[in-house]
């Protein structure tokens, strides 16, 4: 497995990735610290976690656009999609990226992005949010590129940002003010093709932003991770439930999506001189990506939009609610 990391907005531009199996995506998270409500937006290219996408690897990696969204209450999962859609659209030396009516562009130090899809249990929503970049102390270094055969990408783009927005469902509106993270990953062959353990978290100090990123036990950033205790989820997936990285002590505290081979966890994260805060992790083992006969569970989660099927979407939207 080679990783190459790069930092910046400037490294945020597309890569048009060509391989079997190719894929890109760009993240977003935000955590409100007054509230505890969290929410991930990505933009996919070649969606990886698609039954789909498993079925046609040699397709290219446009003909699977998605978008994916999650909003997480203090209790549990509020608000979720992850929609496969028939267009997309880039342009940008930054970023400009329109999948349906779903939309994210970076102008003039703010990522701009702005959704209009379906949730998993058939409702729409709409939503607005500003990712007002800052310039961030990253307790880690600038990361290193280690170079040879076809690369996972990752592009640190913006550690730290300044997060305001407004999320409408069936009518009614809610705002949300945080603070928030992007990054953006690519790769040329399929994710279970490049490697087979990758972890990252990331966590919003008073004064800095700490970020870990490991796959396959090579550290993008240069300090070690080290386990300290390991558990399991209901499928058997086995993860560090504590672990340092650096001088950091990271605690998973709540799973937030579950499954065979992914794990995303609002975590506790303590710094060496004792502040603990809620950030972000998540784990993947995408050997499982290969089962053919657990592509059909990964259609109920990453489904075409406007697809129907109400009821299966509600028992799915049902059981995400109660962390399966």
């Amino acid at each position: 497995m080679t990783l190459t990391a790069l930092q910046g907005v400037s490294e945020d531009g597309f890569r048009h990735p060509t391989g079997s199996g190719a894929h890109e995506w760009w993240y977003f998270d935000a955590i409100d610290p007054a509230s505890g409500v969290a929410l991930v937006v990505i933009f996919f290219r070649g969606i990886p976690f698609s039954g789909a996408r498993q079925r046609f690897p040699h397709a290219p990696a446009d003909d699977f656009p998605a978008v994916a969204f999650s909003l997480y209450g203090s209790r549990s999962t509020e608000l979720y999609f992850v929609n496969l859609h028939r267009s997309v659209t880039i342009g940008g030396d930054r970023m400009s990226i329109a999948i349906g009516e779903n939309r994210a562009a970076y102008r003039d130090g703010v990522y701009e992005i702005e959704l209009h899809d379906e949730l998993l249990d058939g409702r729409s929503v709409s939503a607005r949010f500003e990712f007002k970049v800052e310039s961030a102390r990253v307790s880690s270094p600038a990361p290193a590129a280690r170079n040879g055969g076809a690369p996972h990408v990752w592009i640190l783009a913006a550690p730290r940002c300044e997060v305001t927005g407004s999320i409408s469902v069936d009518g009614t509106t809610r705002s949300f003010a945080g603070t928030g993270y992007h990054d953006h990953n690519l790769g040329e062959r399929s994710l279970q093709a490049q490697f087979r353990h990758w972890r990252w978290g990331r966590a919003h100090f008073r004064d800095e932003t700490f970020v870990y990123y490991e796959a396959d036990g090579v550290s993008a950033l240069d300090q070690p991770v080290r386990d300290e205790t390991l558990a399991r989820n209901i499928y058997m997936l086995r993860y560090a439930e504590t672990l340092r990285a650096g001088g950091y002590r990271i605690r998973q505290r709540r799973i937030v999506d579950n499954g065979p081979f992914y794990l995303r966890f609002l975590s506790e994260f303590t710094s060496p001189s004792g502040q603990t805060v809620t950030g972000f992790s998540e784990v993947l083992r995408p050997r499982a990506l290969e089962w053919k006969w657990f592509w059909p569970l990964l259609d109920s989660r990453v489904r075409p939009h406007r697809s129907g099927d109400r009821v299966g979407r509600k028992i799915t939207q049902w059981l995400i609610q109660r962390g399966f």
